[in-house]
């Protein structure tokens, strides 16, 4: 059996039995013209003790119209979870993430949310840290469609949304401890270039007790071509990076190349969402969806850098701060629907 890139990116790493693991696919797509997103998202947690479970998030934002947005997160049996690898699935419960493609459905608090979506150019495939087996580090994260365009449908109760060539980006984590802190910042909506594609991790590990050195890794798709700035020298040292709730900049050099930019969220509009490790510590993760961002593009020449390129976007980037501790941020987006496993 032979899989390329793409498909070993997804390939799915839990077995049934196995304990201390987590997993976790999502789907992310805009509709940056009537400032609409839509989320699944697949979560596997098989814990150190007690029983494993999974769960199908389904959510469908409407910025300029927050009474509208659902999010709903309903729990399935483990026994539901079925994997396969050729061809890839991921699926809980009948909903299913594929190679390219997400069918699936969730009901909660008397909503029903359905999707049918496909990609029709995949994008860029982002390896964010290039290491996929072995124990270190404990959280693996890879993007196998990154900045492609996504159709289909959704439908909500008895209205149908039509998902028509959206920038989109799907991708898959997995380990046995997600880091204590990071980033992630994601933007395929820029104004001047549609389809330029930034995609970047900032990520501080924990080793027994030993705060490690943080590393940065940084992407960029531009005219064909992806600057995979995350080799382990310059991910360390090399790229520059400074980040708080509400902003981060970042710098990275490729070749005769330098990119630059700046992420700015706003106060009122953070998601904040729990995630449980295996072992029940707990990580909370302020994810602001319509954040700006402003990326410059210089070339050396000589021994000097000049500005060959500016890129923005306004409130179409996605800007993601997780941590253990919880920060107050009043005007959270959504209210989330749980729906417990039944019996």
């Amino acid at each position: 059996m032979t899989l390329n890139k793409r498909e070993a990116g997804n390939l799915p790493r839990w077995q049934p039995g196995r304990t201390g693991f987590y997993e976790v696919y999502f789907l992310m797509w805009q509709n940056v013209e009537k400032r609409q997103i839509g989320w699944i998202r697949h979560i596997l947690n098989a814990p150190t003790r007690g029983a494993a479970t999974a769960s199908v998030w389904g959510a469908y934002l409407h910025m300029d119209e927050p009474a509208r947005n659902i999010a709903i997160q309903q729990a399935f049996p483990i026994e539901q979870v079925r994997t396969g690898v050729n061809p890839f699935h991921f699926d809980i419960g009948g909903s299913s993430i594929g190679q390219g493609t997400a069918v699936g459905a969730v009901a909660g608090g008397g909503v029903n949310m359905e999707w049918k979506l496909h990609f029709d150019t995949p994008g860029a495939l982002v390896n964010h840290i290039p290491i996929h087996w072995g124990p270190f580090p404990r959280t693996k994260f890879v993007s196998p469609f990154c900045g492609g365009r996504l159709s289909g449908t959704v439908r909500i109760d008895d209205q149908e949304l039509t998902v028509q060539n959206m920038p989109a980006v799907q991708s898959h984590f997995w380990g046995t401890k997600i880091v204590p802190a990071w980033v992630w910042g994601h933007c395929s909506s820029f104004r001047e270039d549609p389809d330029f594609v930034f995609d970047g991790v900032w990520a501080q590990e924990r080793i027994a007790g030993l705060t490690l050195s943080p590393i940065t890794c940084l992407f960029f798709h531009w005219e064909g071509h992806t600057y995979s700035c995350n080799g382990l020298v310059e991910s360390l040292f090399g790229n520059s990076s400074r980040h708080d709730l509400y902003e981060w900049t970042f710098e990275a050099k490729s070749g005769d190349l330098m990119f630059r930019g700046k992420m700015t969220g706003r106060p009122g509009r953070k998601i904040i969402w729990t995630h449980r490790d295996p072992d029940g510590d707990e990580r909370y993760g302020h994810l602001d969806l319509t954040a700006d961002l402003r990326l410059d593009i210089l070339r050396r020449s000589g021994d000097q850098w000049q500005l060959l390129k500016t890129l923005t976007a306004e409130q179409s980037a996605t800007f993601e701060v997780s941590q253990p501790e919880r920060l107050l941020d009043t005007g959270t987006v959504y209210p989330l629907i749980n729906v417990p496993l039944t019996q």
